[in-house]
């Protein structure tokens, strides 16, 4: 081993331990032993060191103004998608505007409020969903890849029966058919219905904002023209 080594060289050491790497890389890179890089290196700060320093900073200074940034964004988008269904309320096609009021209205009355993130529909009535999946297909521009389907069924029903009764109903591929759930307690069923109760799910959260927020400029619309 060198008993001197030049400046030169350990300012290439020095630089390249800041870039990141380590003490085993750079004893064979210059056949230099561990214990001398220790000697020269003891008050370098390793670059993951500041890496991991600068992931701390961000997360306490930065991510909180990206959570505030995000949230300002979503506001932003929800008055827009108000003031765009206050418009449509409001405009002359009354066709288009008494589907969306229809859809709107059931799905207000109907549908399923507890997931935050997809616009969800459940009825026994295969009436009423296929007129809520109309409606909402006449209304919308959809990626039918987005809708998902699961049955409740109670052990009188048969399963393959009853999901192609849906599937053929709503037009929704079996493949986007989700696990079955099994009600317990037949023997307290006083009323069998037909096929079991069918969820029907659009994945857009946009979509389920939407479809509420023109059912209620459709309530205010309708309630400031009878209190008039």
């Amino acid at each position: 081993m060198k008993s001197a080594w030049s400046e030169s060289l350990k300012e290439e050491v020095i630089k390249l331990r800041k870039e990141g790497l380590s003490y085993g890389v750079l004893s064979k890179k210059f056949k230099i032993a561990k214990s001398t890089l220790h000697y020269w290196l003891s008050e370098i700060e390793y670059k993951k060191e500041k890496t991991a320093q600068s992931r701390k900073n961000w997360i306490k200074n930065i991510q909180p103004l990206g959570a505030l940034a995000n949230h300002q964004k979503r506001l932003d988008k929800l008055k827009g998608i108000e003031k765009r269904t206050v418009k449509e309320v409001n405009k002359n096609n009354h066709i288009t505007k008494a589907k969306k009021a229809l859809l709107a209205m059931l799905y207000w009355a109907e549908g399923a409020k507890g997931r935050k993130d997809i616009l969800s529909f459940a009825n026994t009535d295969p009436q009423l969903a296929k007129l809520f999946i109309c409606l909402l297909r006449e209304s919308y521009f959809l990626d039918e890849r987005k809708f998902r389907v699961r049955i409740h069924l109670h052990d009188y029903h048969d399963e393959n029966e009853a999901k192609t009764f849906w599937s053929n109903l709503l037009g929704i591929p079996l493949s986007q058919f989700g696990k079955t759930y099994w009600k317990k307690g037949t023997n307290k069923i006083y009323r069998r219905n037909k096929a079991g109760i069918c969820f029907v799910r659009y994945n857009s959260l946009a979509l389920k904002e939407e479809v509420m927020f023109y059912a209620r400029n459709v309530a205010d619309s309708l309630t400031q023209e009878t209190t008039k």
